[in-house]
């Protein structure tokens, strides 16, 4: 037999090519290329994501903190100084601006606004708030609006009724962010004595920093009365013809303070007859597309109760402020906005236990709503967990 044909008979695997290795060589070249192209590109997309995330995150956060600001100040009174004359300068201890701000809320809590470490507290018997020891919190700082100790107001009973606390956010609100400064001061005479300026800084290893400012309006003020609007003139009636004798059908002005009852709105068996229920219609976006989200912020302009989808909910605060990335009135990171629990009570007493987020009170003529979503209280409005509800 042929010996290249016994070869080949006894081992076939010898007349098959193979790979050299050069062409190895160039396969591995154009992989580690595609792969160091590819990661270049991918890595951009991440840092691109990661800075729109982070401003979004920042804009999430500053908005929750500011509009929680917004609505103690905008409550604020005066009262608690000496001076004669009240101004901003006097909430900021004398001066221009300051980190802290002091005030009474409208509850006549006398409370204070700063950025730092939460601390547990207790009123000793010289009558000092003393701190026992900070909270166990991740963030070096966070926002702090400090509740002074309450006492009886009677002279043979000065009994502590509450304990100064500390009111914090969750951490995981702040979403990698903390407080790097929050300032408060007085914009100066090109704004109204009752204008408080806000600023506030974030800052994240992640993200960066991220700041917000806010001009807010102090409608408690002592001496202070709203600008009023200069009535319109009346309109000059036209002329009609004979044919056109219908007089002209005015649409009367939307409700305000409150709303006002809607025909519409189912209002359920246990609400309060006295209280108005509106529709959302115009007032509170159906969903990200609706047109009152259109621009970039949409604030909600009143206070009121509404309807939405099945629930009902109770706008307490000013200065509310919607966008397309959360307007759900559920949320709990929308300050000034509570959905009601269902439970009405006509005296504090009639209620056994611990009010929670959502409870309507009576006290006196007037409703309130209880508004802290962190933890329970079984005290009755009215204190600083208590708002009064609109349209009364």
């Amino acid at each position: 037999m042929d010996r290249r044909r016994f070869l080949k008979k006894i081992n076939p695997l010898r007349n098959r090519k193979g790979v050299t290795m050069v062409e190895l060589i160039v396969v591995f070249a154009l992989i580690s290329m595609f792969v160091a192209l590819s990661s270049q590109v991918i890595t951009s997309s991440l840092q691109v994501y990661q800075k729109i995330q982070g401003i979004e995150y920042g804009r999430q956060v500053s908005d929750t903190i500011m509009n929680k600001i917004v609505g103690e100040l905008s409550e604020a009174q005066n009262e608690n100084t000496d001076s004669t004359e009240k101004t901003v300068s006097d909430m900021l201890g004398g001066e221009d601006s300051s980190n802290t701000i002091k005030f009474r809320n409208a509850a006549g809590s006398q409370v204070e606004i700063q950025s730092g470490i939460p601390y547990a507290y207790h009123y000793d018997e010289a009558g000092y708030e003393v701190a026992d020891s900070p909270y166990s919190t991740k963030l070096n700082s966070q926002f702090i609006l400090h509740y002074f100790v309450t006492k009886s107001s009677t002279e043979t009973d000065a009994r502590v009724i509450y304990e100064p606390t500390d009111w914090t956010f969750d951490e995981n609100m702040y979403q990698g962010y903390e407080i790097e400064s929050l300032l408060f001061s007085d914009p100066g005479d090109d704004y109204p004595d009752n204008v408080v300026c806000v600023q506030l800084t974030l800052e994240s290893p992640s993200y960066g920093k991220y700041s917000a400012t806010r001009f807010v309006e102090c409608y408690n003020f002592e001496g202070y009365e709203a600008p009023t609007e200069p009535a319109p003139e009346p309109a000059t009636p036209k002329p009609t013809t004979p044919e056109t004798t219908t007089p002209e059908e005015i649409t009367p002005p939307p409700p305000s303070n409150g709303g006002g009852n809607d025909a519409t709105v189912v209002r359920p068996p246990n609400f309060p007859s006295d209280l108005n229920i509106s529709s959302s219609d115009g007032y509170w976006p159906e969903d990200e597309n609706d047109p009152l989200l259109q621009s970039e912020a949409y604030l909600v302009p009143e206070k009121r109760i509404f309807e939405w989808k099945g629930n009902y909910y109770v706008v307490y605060s000013d200065g509310v402020t919607l966008y397309k990335s959360y307007y759900d009135p559920s949320s709990t990171v929308i300050y000034g906005v509570i959905k009601w629990s269902g439970n009405t009570y006509y005296t504090a007493t009639e209620h056994t236990g611990n009010f929670q987020p959502g409870d309507l009170c009576k006290n006196g003529d007037k409703w309130y709503i209880y508004t802290n979503i962190y933890y329970s209280d079984s005290g009755g409005p009215p204190n600083s967990n208590w708002h009064e509800v609109p349209g009364q």
